[in-house]
């Protein structure tokens, strides 16, 4: 692949998801698409089932060291600082990127003594491993862990909580998640996923997209603090005020399915080298929110139930533009790098997109994928190794 993320505007980005989606679709739907040359339809911004209420203001803040504040979600979306740790972990075995210097490390699965076996559902489960496992985390019983903590112990798209601890093991109790987008630093709560429930689904939904809203925030201001073009830094404000729309109006289908979103926490966090933007830039852009937009992209196409299709159709257009905008802000920075820190960008695309495709074989099936428009996790693996091959190889 090439040391940073290729050239891709939004149209080129949004015909390869259409493009991929018509191959994974049903095959009538397939059938009807090559019959008509191959192609599936352009979305539009109003839907079959028209548009989810949307409103919201970009609350602005300062780049490091300050707070912020949006409504969203049903609560506050509150965070400070810019910085923080990235850390992925795919079937194989755990993968932390970040930090100033852009360090990867890598324990492969035969190594790894901290990785429990989950039933053959891939539903919550409970793992026992030694208590070296939780690294400097307390061992205390009730407390939630850290995301990394979590990727060694259960799985890439898990979150965890320690349930009992004895003089040499910890039993952590693993929780799924089925959300995939951009992720602030400093979101250090986990966001569990009930998989015979389409309100827990469309909750966790809401609070990764709530948490996005910081993501972009901080996005825009070390933009415009390193002197970026200012059409970046328009587009990662812009990106910020749809995160918020896109909050209300999963929040809202949470609530219509008996679910109650939470309001993300975000811990403060220090600025961040050039190289540590680039990285998590890649991380969460490049590969999670382009294989989120793909996600969508299916959603607004498949999904059942013509409210959830509807609400996704805006939502797929923009997180469409949002991919997008990841894509042009790693050849701006790519730009400012030099050729170590291209590497090392380039090496963690690849770590984090092999984390993806691991993770999504590994999740739990749900019960509502039909309703939702989602993909088995097998389908999901397959979609995302497609995209590995037309953009992060």
């Amino acid at each position: 692949m090439q040391v940073g993320c290729i050239a891709m505007n939004e149209h080129q980005l949004g015909r390869l998801l259409r493009r991929l989606v018509l191959l994974s679709a049903p095959l009538p739907l397939a059938v009807l698409g090559a019959a008509c040359g191959g192609s599936t339809s352009t979305i539009d911004s109003e839907g079959s089932g028209g548009t989810p209420a949307e409103a919201g203001t970009d609350a602005g803040g300062s780049a490091s060291g300050g707070s912020r504040a949006g409504s969203s979600a049903g609560g506050s979306v509150s965070e400070a600082g810019t910085a923080g740790t990235i850390s992925l972990g795919g079937a194989g075995g755990s993968i932390s990127l970040g930090g100033a210097a852009g360090s990867i490390s890598s324990a492969g699965a035969s190594g790894n003594s901290c990785r429990g076996v989950p039933d053959s559902s891939c539903a919550p489960y409970a793992s026992t491993v030694p208590r070296s496992c939780l690294g400097s985390e307390m061992p205390v019983a009730g407390t939630v862990l850290k995301s990394e903590t979590c990727t060694a112990i259960c799985s890439n798209n898990f979150g965890c909580s320690l349930s009992t601890v004895t003089d040499s093991t910890v039993t952590v109790q693993c929780q799924p998640g089925c959300a995939v987008g951009r992720r602030p630093a400093g979101l250090g709560q986990p966001v569990f996923c009930d998989t015979r429930a389409a309100g827990s689904y469309f909750a966790e939904i809401a609070q990764l997209e709530a948490a996005s809203v910081t993501a972009f925030r901080i996005l825009r201001d070390e933009l415009r603090l390193l002197g970026a073009p200012k059409k970046l830094v328009r587009a990662a404000a812009r990106a910020a005020r749809d995160e918020i729309r896109h909050a209300r109006a999963t929040g809202a289908l949470a609530r219509r399915f008996g679910a109650q979103p939470r309001v993300p926490v975000i811990a403060a966090t220090q600025p961040r080298s050039l190289e540590a933007i680039a990285i998590e830039n890649a991380v969460e852009g490049c590969v999670r929110e382009t294989y989120g937009a793909l996600l969508a992209t299916r959603q607004a196409k498949l999904a059942t139930d013509p409210v959830v299709r509807a609400a996704m159709v805006r939502i797929a257009r923009d997180e469409t533009r949002h991919a997008s905008l990841s894509w042009r802000v790693a050849g701006w920075l790519e730009t400012r790098l030099d050729e170590a820190a291209k590497r090392n960008v380039a090496r963690a695309t690849q770590a984090a997109a092999a984390a993806l495709i691991g993770g999504l074989a590994n999740e739990p099936e749900v019960s509502f994928a039909a309703l939702a428009g989602l993909p088995s996790p097998a389908e999901g693996a397959r979609l995302a190794g497609q995209m590995q091959h037309e953009l992060w190889s």
